[in-house]
């Protein structure tokens, strides 16, 4: 799929809201934000950070306050001027916003950044040469020793189109490591670690950030606080386990060249 399709369909949907919009999908944006954050805080020293796919800015603006500088990189106009406007009314001074493809960062020198999170691109690459452009540019902009974080919808999931009623049986059974859904592409995890590792990637951990919820919100929403926290607990507690990564659409790596 082309970087057309891709800003089209960000220009109809609204993303802004996605992450915090009811109680289901704050799972994914609480869960994915505490291991980017555990990334910072460890490190303890002033941290230079790029949200290649931010979209309207959601990780960018809740991170500001534990790095140094932040690069907020997106191919959707009207995602960066959300996030503009965000920046502007918040004050923010250390978000700097740059309208790239993830595939050629042409302003960006290599080995600049501490932490690269690459939150969606690999999800709207259906090419393997795309991926490989992105995967490249991810290892040049980022620092030796530094550590990338990667998110990808996994084929596993798939199986809950089956029950909605957006796919036969028969086309779900015939998907084996991946599956095109434009203006989305899905990996299994074997697959997507296979690339990774060809590129000289070293996994450090991988985790499922939306598992179950994803697929049943309806009832994740009707939790009262005290039901939601400990359903919130229990996938902190799982949500490392190969148990959880096949219950999840959002899962992602952590890594390091």
């Amino acid at each position: 799929m082309n970087a057309h399709d891709v800003i089209r369909y960000y220009e109809q949907y609204q993303e802004d809201n996605r992450l915090i919009r009811d109680k289901s999908n704050y799972v994914e944006y609480l869960l994915t934000f505490n291991v980017v954050k555990a990334l910072i805080t460890t490190n303890n020293v002033k941290i230079k950070l790029i949200d290649v796919g931010c979209g309207t800015g959601r990780y960018s603006i809740a991170l500001s306050n534990y790095c140094e500088q932040i690069t907020a990189c997106d191919i959707v106009d009207d995602s960066l001027k959300i996030l503009q406007d965000k920046i502007n009314h918040l004050e923010i001074s250390n978000i700097d916003i740059l309208n790239e493809n993830a595939m050629s960062l042409n302003s960006i020198q290599s080995n600049e950044f501490d932490i690269v999170l690459c939150m969606g691109p690999l999800y709207h690459l259906d090419k393997k040469n795309d991926r490989d452009l992105c995967l490249n540019e991810m290892a040049r902009i980022l620092k030796k020793g530094g550590v990338a974080v990667f998110s990808y919808l996994s084929t596993k999931a798939l199986w809950m189109n089956v029950v909605k009623g957006k796919m036969s049986m028969k086309e779900y059974l015939n998907i084996h490591d991946a599956a095109s859904i434009p203006p989305f592409y899905f990996s299994s995890p074997n697959k997507i670690i296979k690339e990774l590792e060809e590129k000289g990637w070293q996994i450090k951990s991988h985790c499922a950030v939306d598992p179950i919820s994803c697929f049943f919100p309806d009832i994740i929403n009707s939790l009262n606080d005290d039901e939601y926290n400990l359903w919130l607990q229990k996938v902190k507690e799982k949500m490392f386990t190969s148990e959880y990564l096949q219950l999840s659409s959002h899962n992602i790596l952590n890594e390091t060249t």
